[in-house]
């Protein structure tokens, strides 16, 4: 066949992909995954590109595989597919609403004349083959289903093969009994088969440490979640705490004050009071102890003269 490989696939609007690229290797490709996970919407990608969506007719009709594609919510429903084909990058832009298409030769910036009414034109331009050719030796199915005249054409060209593929099966049994040696056996520890089985053990196990590095960091930062609502909590209720403090602080050092100032003035008014009493400050023990000592001498005196002139005072007073 022709010098020709799929360098990019830009999906724009396709099933469930949406500006999706996919870029590709020159010798080998693996597109691997769970089911429903894309693997069969990019082989109709491919398909789609090159032969449109109208199993093969020359003109545009209903079919369940368009349909099956026909994104949701999107007005668009298109893509575009690089390839290296003889020397050159060309790109092949299809509309799979109407199936019209364009080709470009990048490297010449040119458009490549193209017949609009036969839908099925860049895959045979490019691959040399028609549709029920590609779909039934190219492409692979699960549920694969071949009609009466796709069986016919597939023995006629298996009988006379074009100059460009030589088919043989003993040479096809020959390369694939090589390409197991090379690839070897599980036991064959040295082969890649072996290798990439014992790799894939050890990326299982590493994927399930980091699985479980992850649950333990989804934890933590519920945990941390847990704490920062406490600290805040706490936080909260510190300042609460602060403002109650500062508030009774702040009353008692105004009823300090108050009761300070209240006793300055009894103070005062008691000090006044006091002034009255200023020319006895001198009085004391000493002084009451020599009046006391005074007084009954006085006493003493006046007691002895009582009784010398006890008649006389009487008397006086009668004359006088």
């Amino acid at each position: 066949m022709n010098n020709i490989f799929i360098k990019k696939l830009n999906m724009t609007s396709f099933g469930k992909f949406q500006n999706k690229s996919l870029i590709l290797k020159e010798n080998f490709n693996l597109i691997y995954g769970d089911n429903e996970s894309g693997k069969s919407t990019i082989s109709d990608f491919v398909e789609g590109i090159f032969y449109g969506f109208d199993e093969g007719d020359k003109k545009i009709r209903f079919s369940s595989k368009k349909e099956k594609y026909k994104p949701i919510g999107s007005f668009k429903y298109s893509g575009s597919m690089i390839l290296y084909f003889n020397g050159d990058d060309y790109r092949i832009d299809r509309n799979f609403d109407d199936g019209s298409y364009k080709i470009y030769n990048l490297a010449k910036n040119i458009g490549i004349p193209s017949k609009k009414s036969n839908l099925n034109y860049p895959g045979e331009y490019f691959l040399g083959l028609n549709y029920s050719l590609y779909k039934n030796i190219l492409s692979n199915y699960q549920a694969q289903k071949i009609n009466k005249d796709s069986k016919k054409v597939i023995i006629d060209f298996l009988k006379n093969p074009s100059k460009d593929l030589v088919f043989s099966k003993l040479k096809a049994i020959s390369n694939i009994e090589k390409n197991l040696e090379k690839i070897g056996s599980p036991r064959a520890y040295t082969k890649p088969y072996a290798k990439n089985i014992k790799l894939l053990e050890e990326k299982t196990k590493e994927a399930q440490k980091i699985k479980e590095i992850k649950k333990s960091y989804n934890l933590d930062i519920i945990k941390l979640k847990n704490q920062r609502k406490k600290i805040h909590e706490l936080k909260t209720n510190i300042e609460s705490l602060k403002e109650s403090r500062d508030n009774y602080r702040k009353y008692k050092a105004n009823s300090n004050y108050i009761e300070e100032k209240s006793r300055k003035d009894s103070l005062k008014i008691i000090e006044k009071k006091l002034e009255k009493y200023k020319s006895f400050e001198d009085i004391n023990d000493f002084y009451f102890d020599k009046v006391d000592k005074l007084l009954e001498e006085k006493a003493s005196f006046y007691q002895n003269k009582a009784e010398k002139t006890y008649f006389f005072p009487i008397i006086f007073s009668i004359f006088f």
